[in-house]
């Protein structure tokens, strides 16, 4: 993982804790919830786990997992996580936002990627642990 991958609010493991990134500096120092002077050496990326999209309010479905911004509305506004078949690897993470984004990403596997793409797009959904 580089610095340039992380984002003010994104979550990680920082000396096997998970904590919130809540300052980055240029020579690679970051500053989290657990720590603050920590190197980016030690800070590890958190895999997307079905238990993390339970806890944010996907659901499953029998194709993979799915949010909605409008209960019972799985037309428009909704993000869907599919894992490849028997592993714990994400294989596409789809956005479908009216006005916003409506595509397919394909290297999302860690819960920083996904909230810096939700960011990047400005879909509101926090993502807690």
């Amino acid at each position: 993982m580089k610095a340039n991958e992380l984002m003010i609010g994104n979550w990680v493991i920082d000396n096997g804790k998970y904590a919130q990134i809540t300052g980055i500096t240029c020579d690679g120092i970051i500053e989290t919830t657990v720590n603050k002077n920590s190197n980016i050496e030690l800070i590890e990326p958190i895999p997307i786990t079905p238990e993390i999209l339970e806890k944010n309010g996907f659901e499953l479905k029998p194709d993979g997992w799915i949010w909605c911004k409008d209960d019972g509305n799985e037309e428009q506004n909704y993000i869907f996580i599919q894992f490849r078949k028997g592993c714990d690897e994400v294989r596409t993470v789809e956005l479908n936002f009216v006005g916003k984004v409506q595509g397919t990403f394909r290297q999302v596997q860690d819960v920083h990627e996904l909230q810096n793409l939700l960011n990047v797009c400005r879909i509101k959904k926090e993502i807690e642990l």
